[in-house]
């Protein structure tokens, strides 16, 4: 019991503290509003799931020892996050500027590519695979060991997952109409997407350093 409430405020301070997926969803939200937030989430939950089962099975280990594919990884992350948030910057000065009527604007792309996107820009992130293989040896969850202590733990951290991203899209359900309002809609695709070039920035200096 002790090892599984540590492993719970572990992963809670990991899943609500803002990273790329967090600022896509928000980027999405003011695209679409509440539909886009929940697509976007579970495509994000896929991509979790994927990591989950891969780290499970002992395959992203390849990412940890292996330089050169942590690095094509971290590049395309960093290159995705980047066009994501010039896209959301350009979606806002067309707000901004009335290119395209406020109420228009951003029409932002289907459920579809919304869910793409939340899959991809988790997939994308080599530290969320890496996470899985640092944090899931670190607990023991009572007599389980080896493979069924893995899967337990990663189960725990997707079923944490699910109830963070269900709150926050009933909160986006519940706020969609200060979404809907312009200015919040300008607010919203400005801000995420300084964070999305920010973040994607900050990968490719990474990679290009090391």
């Amino acid at each position: 019991m002790p090892d599984l409430l540590s492993f719970i405020a572990v992963c809670l301070v990991i899943i609500v503290v803002p990273g790329p997926d967090f600022a896509l969803t928000l980027r999405n939200t003011a695209q679409g509003g509440r539909s886009a937030a929940v697509a976007t989430a579970a495509g994000v939950m896929t991509g979790n799931l994927i990591l989950a089962s891969l780290a499970v099975a002992g395959l992203t280990a390849i990412l940890r020892t292996s330089e050169t594919a942590y690095m094509v990884l971290t590049l395309a992350g960093g290159a995705y996050l980047l066009y994501l948030g010039i896209t959301s910057l350009i979606g806002w000065w067309q707000l901004r500027t009335g290119t395209v009527r406020a109420r228009q604007e951003p029409a932002g792309p289907r459920r579809g590519a919304h869910y793409r996107q939340g899959m991809i820009c988790n997939l994308s992130n080599p530290k969320v695979a890496v996470f899985y293989l640092a944090l899931l040896p670190q607990f023991q969850l009572g007599e389980l060991t080896g493979l069924w202590n893995n899967i337990a733990l990663a189960a725990v951290f997707l079923g944490l997952s699910v109830i963070w991203y269900v709150a926050l899209c009933s909160a986006i359900g519940v706020w969609e109409r200060l979404f809907q309002r312009p200015r919040v809609r300008q607010f919203v695709a400005a801000a995420s997407g300084l964070v999305l070039v920010a973040l994607g920035t900050a990968a490719l200096a990474g990679s290009a350093a090391g």
